[in-house]
């Protein structure tokens, strides 16, 4: 067997170490990037109009949902004050979709970004997200989908 000279030991022992350090980064960014992914709830609208029940929001504060027939995802959030807000998931600055961050919205085809209420933060859109009238009938939240005019 051959013996390692002390140069070729601390290259072997950096790159392993290089390595592992890598898999373990790359590992966990991947199992984060698992456990942090947004579920997508699939609907119709019927009569223009989305049907949420409350209790899906009282899980989780904020629900992407997919309506049939509807050009861009919606966002559906309880706010602080305990009200409901629906926005439509499309950049106003060229009617791209937007990407949902962990501190609001971006647009990934021009950088605009947006707060979590819709707010313009960056543009190079000049107006907010748009939101969707909301109101809540016994135990549903109702979207008005029809109010969407891109």
């Amino acid at each position: 067997m051959k013996e390692m000279n002390r140069r070729d030991f601390l290259k072997c022992s950096g790159k392993a170490c290089g390595a592992l350090g890598l898999g373990l980064l790359l590992g966990s960014n991947l199992l984060q990037s698992c456990a942090s992914g947004l579920s997508v709830m699939r609907v119709s609208a019927e009569e223009g109009f989305v049907s949420l029940p409350l209790a899906q929001l009282d899980q989780s504060a904020y629900t992407m949902i997919r309506v049939k027939n509807f050009p861009f995802d919606i966002g559906v959030q309880k706010t602080t004050d305990g009200t409901y807000q629906a926005l439509v998931l499309m950049c106003p600055h060229a009617n791209q979709p937007l990407t949902k961050t962990g501190s609001g919205y971006m647009c990934t085809m021009h950088g605009s970004k947006f707060a979590k209420d819709g707010a313009l933060l960056k543009g190079p859109s000049a107006k907010p997200m748009t939101s969707l009238p909301v109101e809540t009938k016994g135990d549903q939240l109702l979207i008005r989908t029809a109010a969407f005019h891109s």
